[in-house]
């Protein structure tokens, strides 16, 4: 934290905004202005259901700039995955998403990169073996739940979404793993700074 930007790990089950269904006082972003003492601006935004980096604006100066950034998609945005079945390689996702009924989709980009497969003996669904790949994805555009729907389009849902996975899949790793939660974190957000547009910041969660 300085004077303009606050970074955080954000853990999982935390909304960053108030909305219909949150009470205000519960977000990311109200509990922050407490612990810091300070009015907090958020720039953008990470699933409730999703842990990892995030950066703030501490003044309306540094918010604008940070807004602008995102804006023109000079911020650098890369989350780790895990995937059900099989990806090799490098790729990208370009499927238009809606952000609301009603109304027309908008542009959306995901780039992707495989780190790993592995394969586990058990029979899950209609298969004899699981699969399951180690993905880094990048985002282009910055659509609400875009790597988990996008990878959903594509036939690799992530493990452990309760919205856009597989059912059976996110069922296995519960029972076998004790696993609750979704296998999707924010793991490098690179920016240039508000005050110094010419240095960039990386920040990269653990």
């Amino acid at each position: 934290m300085d004077n303009d930007i606050l970074i955080i790990d954000k853990p999982e089950g935390i909304p960053v905004h108030p909305n219909t269904y949150v009470n205000p006082a519960k977000t990311l972003v109200n509990k922050l202005a407490k612990i810091t003492g300070r009015e907090i601006y958020s720039v953008h935004r990470l699933d409730s259901v999703t842990s990892g980096v995030m950066v703030f604006a501490c003044n309306s100066t540094a918010a604008a700039g940070l807004s602008r950034c995102f804006k023109e998609r000079v911020i650098g945005k890369r989350y780790i995955a895990l995937v059900r079945g099989y990806i090799e390689g490098t790729g990208t996702i370009n499927i238009p998403l809606r952000p609301d009924k009603g109304r027309d989709p908008q542009e959306a980009e995901t780039r992707f990169t495989s780190l790993c497969t592995t394969e586990i003996p058990e029979p899950i669904g209609r298969y004899a073996a699981a699969r399951y790949s180690l993905v880094e994805a990048e985002l282009v555009t910055g659509r609400p739940q875009q790597i988990r729907r996008h990878f959903q389009d594509v036939n690799h849902p992530v493990i452990g979404d309760k919205a856009h996975g597989d059912r059976d899949h996110n069922r296995f790793f519960r029972e076998r793993f004790g696993s609750e939660g979704i296998f999707l974190r924010a793991y490098r957000l690179s920016f240039p700074h508000p005050n110094d547009p010419g240095s960039t910041v990386t920040a990269i969660a653990g």
